[in-house]
């Protein structure tokens, strides 16, 4: 999969260990009455909406129509742990008058762990299939994942631009396992203060809506702020479960046509905000609160017995695919991310495969390890036993993970793999010294290189494109005497646009604020020159356009003349470079991947100059320019392309160690023809 759709905004499966739950036959504000009546019984809607959720999920990543929102599986499982773990926790404290931790957290073992380990092993497994650095990067990730710390691992991630990319992970999905491993670590503790001295069910209600009005405010406030952490954190998605929490303790079982009325409400709400949610929305926020609340009025419908929507979820094909939505949840993404991998352009016949393949997988893992080390008689009467075993099974996948990242190690250190692995890990000086601004801050960083007492003084501005020149920039500056001053920020053109963040998840306002106060420190500055670089992937259309394509041809034409024209007024000699070539993958693996497998060929990585290259945003820059005597365009394409193809190997050279961005060594590679034609155009030196 490409891009956060890449992104997966994706969830887990988190199916209860037990089936039966205990329900109560009436309102009752008091817990500890021994003898007020209980009721037992399966609930077959509780396994349809598990069906639901799953499908959900695995449609998103199919990219079918109507499911684009189909991310928001997570808010369904969250909402329906949250609802069973708080029932069962309730009603132990109901009949025993205590929590036993230790058969808590067993039970929670022998349901998740056994899956998730085989299924460690085998995304490791099929990741030989792939790069050595594909592997390394899967096998670092399953560590985390095997610590239940996976979400930890991708918010730190995910803010880092010049991180390596999370989307084509295989363990990407692992992120909602560790929420939930931290939700139940947690969540009894939880039940337990709020019961603290008391067995009023009133008590726990306000104590738990207390907790959830705090979650929610701070997933709101971190989603307009830093939107990974709220996205990827347990404390901004705990509300999420407390939501399912208060249904399970308002629940009561009434057959009134209100009841089941909200039931069809919720479930319109929770496909509706599957069909409208979508990666432009700020998620999870207030939008996660449609999904959320539709699962629990479901969930308070259900209780209710009879009724169209309780039969409908009670089918015995959702109730199959709700038994295997944990384990075809945690293979499906594995499946999708190295199909993907392998087969880029893949057809809709192709991801239906994957989904059937990873069913079958789910399948085969639910009927020989899932339910079998679940129900397993002997290891139910033995607690200690059962979290000896998690704890086995928790060392012996740390173990492979670490194996296997070693194998991919020694690999990458010997040629050629060690020239693709540099390529794929190297980043700009600038960025490594600290001199590229960040997503989330709107502060410029001003760096200078080269000559500090030059008077000569050159300033390179612009994003992550611009940034990939600072090795050639720098070299020239140290032979030409220059100083040299950089302003960069990561995804943000120097043209006055409005950029869309797909990582973030909304329209980055720091980077409006970063770039004024730029152009302002530049005319207080009066350089000799400003060189400037930006991506075109912000304009649609575009070659090998991506999830920050919102930008018409037009909207980038008026943005870039607007800011040239401030640094022409201003009478600063400014020379704007044509963008580089845009594979649209990542060229350093896709090359380690040919020189690891004879079956891939390095055809694969070839680039067809018509794909790579867009006209339409040089013309747009081109008109930008027209007129501004103080501006002058550079176009360097011939560099990297020949009439037909843009090689990725250029004198055994890696040209690009991304999907978009120069490699350091080429970079510098091209400092004496950037220097030349800088020479030609603007001769202050």
């Amino acid at each position: 999969m490409s891009q956060p759709h890449k992104l997966h905004y994706s969830a887990c499966d988190v199916s209860e260990d037990i089936a039966v739950v205990r329900l109560h036959s009436r309102e009752q504000d008091l817990i500890g009455s021994a003898s007020e009546a209980h009721r037992s019984s399966f609930r077959p809607d509780i396994q349809g909406l598990r069906a639901i959720a799953i499908l959900l999920v695995v449609g998103y990543h199919m990219r079918l129509p109507g499911f684009r929102g189909g991310f928001i599986g997570v808010d369904v499982f969250f909402v329906l742990s949250g609802y069973l773990i708080t029932s069962i926790l309730v009603n132990e404290m109901r009949h025993s008058g205590r929590i036993q931790l230790g058969r808590f957290y067993a039970r929670r073992a022998r349901r998740l762990l056994p899956a998730a380990v085989v299924t460690i092993f085998g995304t490791i497994a099929l990741s030989s299939l792939l790069s050595p650095i594909e592997q390394f990067a899967t096998s670092r990730t399953a560590t985390a994942t095997a610590a239940y710390v996976s979400n930890i691992w991708f918010m730190a991630k995910a803010a880092d631009y010049f991180a390596p990319e999370n989307e084509a992970n295989p363990l990407l999905h692992t992120w909602s396992l560790g929420v939930e491993e931290q939700f139940y670590l947690i969540w009894p503790v939880i039940i337990l203060a709020g019961l603290h001295g008391t067995t009023s069910r009133r008590r726990l209600l306000f104590f738990v809506t207390g907790l959830l009005a705090i979650s929610f405010a701070g997933c709101i406030w971190l989603t307009h702020t830093h939107q990974p952490w709220a996205f990827f954190s347990s404390p901004t998605r705990a509300w999420q479960f407390g939501i399912g929490g208060l249904a399970s303790l308002v629940s009561t079982v009434d057959r009134s046509w209100r009841t089941r009325a909200l039931g069809w409400l919720g479930l319109v709400m929770t496909l509706g905000a599957a069909a409208l949610i979508s990666e432009k929305t700020m998620f999870p926020g207030t939008a996660a609160a449609l999904p959320a609340l539709g699962t629990a009025m479901i969930l308070i419908s259900g209780l209710c017995p009879g009724g169209w929507l309780r039969r409908g979820l009670s089918l015995g094909a959702l109730q199959r695919l709700g038994q295997v939505s944990y384990s075809w949840y945690l293979w499906h993404w594995p499946v999708f991310a190295t199909a993907a991998a392998l087969w880029r352009s893949m057809p809709l016949w192709g991801r239906l495969l994957c989904a059937l393949s990873s069913l079958g997988l789910a399948t085969v893992t639910y009927v020989v390890v899932e339910n079998p080390i679940r129900v397993n008689s002997y290891l139910v009467r033995r607690t200690r036993l059962s979290l000896a075993l998690a704890g086995l099974l928790t060392l012996f996948a740390i173990a492979a993970a670490v194996f296997s990242s070693t194998s991919a190690l020694r690999v990458m250190a010997a040629s050629p793999q060690k020239e693709f692995a540099q390529a794929a890990l190297d980043h700009t000086l600038a960025a490594t010294s600290g001199c590229v601004t960040g997503f989330l801050d709107a502060t410029p960083r001003e760096c200078t290189f080269g000559i500090s007492t030059s008077g000569h003084i050159v300033v390179l501005f612009g994003d992550s494109h611009a940034a990939q020149w600072f090795p050639a920039m720098e070299q020239i500056a140290n032979q030409r005497g220059w100083r040299l001053v950089t302003f960069l920020k990561g995804s943000c053109p120097a043209a006055r646009v409005h950029v869309f963040n797909p990582r973030l998840r909304q329209t980055e306002s720091q980077c409006d604020t970063w770039r004024e106060s730029v152009l302002q420190k530049i005319v207080a500055l009066h350089p000799d020159l400003v060189v400037i670089a930006n991506a075109t992937g912000y304009v649609r259309g575009g070659a090998r356009s991506d999830g920050y394509s919102q930008l018409s041809a037009e909207q980038w034409k008026t943005g870039m003349q607007s800011m040239l024209a401030s640094l022409d007024k201003a009478g600063i000699a400014t020379v704007l470079l044509r963008d580089t070539p845009r594979p649209g993958f990542n060229v350093p693996i896709c090359l380690a991947r040919a020189a690891r497998h004879s079956w891939y060929s390095e055809k694969n990585c070839v680039l067809e100059r018509s794909a790579v290259i867009d006209d339409n945003v040089q013309q747009a820059e081109i008109t930008a320019a027209t007129g501004l005597p103080h501006i002058g365009l550079l176009d360097l394409t011939d560099l990297f392309c020949n009439s037909e193809t843009c090689p990725p190997l250029n004198n055994h050279v890696v040209v690009f160690r991304d999907s978009n961005h120069l490699t350091v060594q080429f970079a510098r590679i091209l400092a004496p023809v950037l220097s030349q034609r800088l020479r030609q155009e603007f001769v202050f030196w």
